[in-house]
């Protein structure tokens, strides 16, 4: 599963002009629907790739657990892809706190659950609660969304450019 952040929804509405239409048309629909899948993913990948450069953490969970995934529940005229942190338990990388990174986190009292006494790493005494005094925003996935949205778009562009010339080809038997 991947962790999507309230306020990040991004839709890429791609207009065909009438002469990308016609020649859409030369091409059976599975045809269109798997370039519409490549050019979606193609643009994902760029996403994933400036969110790997400006997490603010350079190794570590959170870097690790960036990844791009398709989201089947649209219907199947549209194709989506989310990229963000995987979370849950059968992720290879829980990067769950991604969205406490992004938007930061409020002052909020900390009490123990399972334990009987908070202890630090070094065994420090802390008690049954703790004031937690929040922490400042580091927005690294809206920051890569910013820097890259119109390579995206160039890159998915030549990528279904590139998908419509190869299926228009003849194929030699």
């Amino acid at each position: 599963m991947i962790q999507s952040f309230p306020g990040y929804r991004i839709t890429i509405k791609v207009e065909g002009l009438k002469a990308l239409s016609d020649r859409l048309k030369k091409i059976s629909a599975i045809a269109q629907t798997d370039g519409a899948i490549a050019m979606t993913k193609k643009g994902a990948l760029v996403f994933a790739k400036a969110a790997r450069k400006t997490v603010p953490v350079k190794r570590g969970i959170l870097l690790k657990s960036i990844a791009i995934r398709r989201f089947r529940k649209v219907p199947k005229t549209r194709f989506v892809y989310l990229v963000g942190n995987t979370v849950g338990k059968r992720a290879k990388y829980d990067g769950w706190y991604g969205r406490l990174v992004e938007f930061g986190t409020a002052p909020h009292e900390i009490k123990v659950k399972r334990k009987k006494i908070l202890r630090t790493k070094e065994g420090i005494f802390l008690g049954v609660k703790v004031q937690h005094p929040g922490a400042r925003a580091k927005p690294w996935l809206k920051l890569a969304f910013d820097k890259t949205w119109r390579q995206a778009l160039r890159e998915m562009q030549k990528k279904y450019k590139n998908f419509v010339e190869l299926k228009e080809r003849p194929s030699v038997h």
